[in-house]
């Protein structure tokens, strides 16, 4: 979580979080779109276990959905795009994940694929008014931080099993 806490400590700075090629993220811009990422996920319904596949290459995007995912509770799953597509599907089928961000758009027959457009719709919208997408139930409460139900999330389903 520390890695959390330190990108909403410098959430209202212009401070570069990330450098990507052209692109550039401020972690004020980093924490806003993983704000928008974990509430987006909090209002999927489903299962709020299931982990979050991220399939793509080092996407400036990349990043805001892993701390998204991680904020709203859920482990992540990266996957490259050097793997070949069996290994895609095979990993897909071992998770079971509600959500797989799919920045390449070869899992676009897959139903639960959020495309680089509706993942963008996502992450730069208002808190308040966060877009419905592939079975969004309505619209995402504001959240002043998610980290609360990160923490909870910790405390429940601790990483070291109990001695």
């Amino acid at each position: 979580m520390f890695v959390l806490e330190q990108i909403e400590a410098f959430a209202g700075t212009d401070r570069i979080a990330l450098i990507n090629r052209e692109e550039r993220l401020t972690f004020s811009a980093l924490h806003a779109r993983s704000e928008a990422f974990a509430a987006w996920l909090l209002g999927q319904g489903g299962s709020v276990r299931a982990p979050v596949v991220i399939y793509g290459h080092k996407e400036t995007d990349f990043l805001p959905c892993v701390f998204g995912a991680l904020k709203a509770g859920r482990a992540y799953v990266p996957v490259d795009v050097s793997m070949p597509v069996e290994r895609v599907n095979d990993i897909v089928a071992d998770v079971q994940p509600d959500v797989i961000v799919d920045f390449t758009g070869r899992l676009a027959g897959c139903a639960q694929a959020l495309d680089t457009r509706s993942l963008r719709a996502i992450l730069l919208a208002p808190p308040a008014h966060a877009p419905k997408a592939h079975g969004c139930r309505g619209m995402i409460p504001p959240t002043s931080s998610l980290l609360p139900a990160a923490r909870e999330s910790q405390k429940a389903f601790p990483s070291q099993p109990p001695t």
